[in-house]
């Protein structure tokens, strides 16, 4: 695969200047191992991490402006255009921590190059676009970064160097899982107790996968070795800084590859690793430390989805998993109780949909929502019942309809953040498709920031509800629903 990857004639020059960086900078690989590293780092420029290219796009501006700092914040809340910018700046042959730093070493106008030729020549899928795959193996990414970051706070050390040194540690296995995918897989197979996974993985590749990880992460740090597991380091002369950060990313990269569960041959064993080393920084397991710092990173990055939900890589659950059971959190348990209570009293199904909307969505913790049904004639998406506290403006409900679009088309429960919005009060939403073979509709709900932060179980709440308005609705036929339905349609969108 590697060998097919780079066919075009009109790359050849590319490549020589490729092999000869590749070559500068890692002087002791074979000329056959140049090569095939040299492609895979070609057909890389052009495959790139799934980037938000609205919050790219916001960066280019605001360097544009010139404000080169704000745009560096924000540029670090894209693990796509993140990683992109920085293969691009200067090789350090020590530790780079401090991400301002990395980037004013680049410099300001270089930097706007290269996001505008990202986002011009689009090298990377729309972070709204993403398969499934990528939106796991991104979340490793945001996972493992905030774990080692967490880590390393409690160590009183270097945190921003940590997050930053593990997100370059991990981007290669995105790669190699998403576009080498047989070879990783095999190297997981062939692999031993005498031969280790990285062994048989450099085997397949036709280089050591480690000089990946060093070009990609050059800015951060340009030696491989610090790219291996610490455990199998051969590089003893490496700092105690790096080596303090390499301990940080391999306790945050076993969390995050325990929480996926692709491509380990024992994932338990991976989460053993885990609690080691957790216990070792904090004395135990903060199951509601951890659990409270993924969320505020699901919300940080905006790419909480189905995919990026807590329920499924909360320590709770891996553990259940991988280890001792332990009680879910009391917030979502009383809220559901109250909906199971609400049920409970509700006398047929016109009662259901009354007091579910007018009442029991709010009890659960949301501020308001809507439902949306499809007109079968003119496939448009209609509001058909807001309820509770919903903002009254044409962006808000420019934002509103987008959010419910892209889950009806997705078919994904997709959540964020409002916080661009002034007028949004900095509130969270979740919205769902309405329908099992036959999308019908979507459901759309509010929580306030802090709700949605503090009790990440919320979710699993609007879950619940979804599958109520679906009980509700699969009875009618679809043309009856929108003709019968109590409530006036409005239209928010008629493209």
């Amino acid at each position: 695969m590697l060998a097919n990857m780079v066919q075009d004639e009109n790359l050849i020059d590319l490549r020589s200047r490729t092999y000869a960086a590749l070559q500068q900078q890692f002087g002791a690989l074979e000329n056959s191992q140049l090569r095939r590293l040299a492609n895979l780092v070609i057909f890389l420029d052009q495959h790139w991490i799934p980037v938000s290219y609205e919050k790219l796009r916001s960066a280019i501006a605001l360097l544009e402006g010139g404000d080169f700092d704000q745009a560096i914040t924000l540029i670090s809340t894209d693990i796509g255009s993140l990683t992109y910018a920085l293969r691009y700046a200067p090789a350090t042959a020590g530790f780079s921590r401090n991400l301002t730093d990395i980037f004013h070493k680049l410099g300001e106008q270089n930097l706007l190059q290269i996001l505008q030729t990202l986002n011009n020549e689009k090298n990377a899928p729309d972070i709204e676009e993403s398969s499934k795959l990528e939106l796991i193996l991104l979340r490793e990414i945001v996972i493992a970064a905030a774990i080692a970051r967490l880590c390393a706070e409690q160590l009183n050390g270097d945190a921003e160097g940590a997050w930053l040194f593990t997100i370059m540690g991990s981007v290669s296995r995105f790669f190699l899982l998403k576009h080498c995918t047989s070879q990783y897989r095999r190297s997981i197979s062939k692999a031993t107790g005498e031969i280790s996974h990285r062994e048989t993985l450099d085997k397949e590749l036709g280089f050591p996968s480690l000089y990946l990880s060093a070009y990609n992460g050059k800015a951060v740090c340009q030696n491989p070795e610090a790219y291996n597991d610490l455990a199998d380091s051969r590089a003893p002369a490496l700092s105690t800084a790096l080596r303090t950060a390499m301990r940080l990313r391999d306790a945050g990269l076993y969390y995050a590859q325990a929480a996926s569960g692709i491509a380990l041959s024992d994932p338990k064993a991976r989460w053993t690793e885990t609690l080691s080393d957790l216990k070792a920084f904090f004395g135990s397991t903060p199951a509601e430390l951890i659990d409270s710092r993924l969320s505020a990173a699901f919300l940080e990055y905006g790419i909480e989805n189905e995919v990026f939900t807590l329920e499924d890589c909360s320590f709770a659950k891996l553990n259940s998993t991988y280890g001792k059971s332990l009680p879910p959190r009391k917030c979502c348990i009383e809220k559901l109780q109250t909906l199971r209570l609400a049920m409970e009293s509700i006398e047929g199904r016109e009662d259901l949909f009354r007091k579910l909307t007018d009442e029991i969505v709010h009890q659960c913790g949301f501020s308001g929502g809507a439902i949306y049904l499809i007109n079968p004639e003119t496939t448009e998406l209609l509001c058909t019942k807001k309820f509770g506290e919903l903002v009254e403006s044409e962006n808000y409900s420019d934002m509103m309809y987008k959010a419910v679009r892209a889950s009806f088309r997705s078919r994904l429960l997709l959540s964020g953040c409002c916080a661009d919005l002034p007028e949004a009060d900095n509130r969270f939403y979740f919205t769902d498709f309405i329908g099992e073979d036959d999308r019908i509709g979507a459901i759309y709900l509010e929580a306030d920031h802090d709700t949605a932060r503090n009790c990440p179980e919320t979710r699993t709440v609007f879950k619940a509800i979804r599958e109520i308005v679906q009980t509700y609705f699969e009875y009618k036929d679809l043309s009856q629903q929108l003709g019968q339905l109590p409530w006036q349609h409005t239209s928010l969108k008629t493209k």
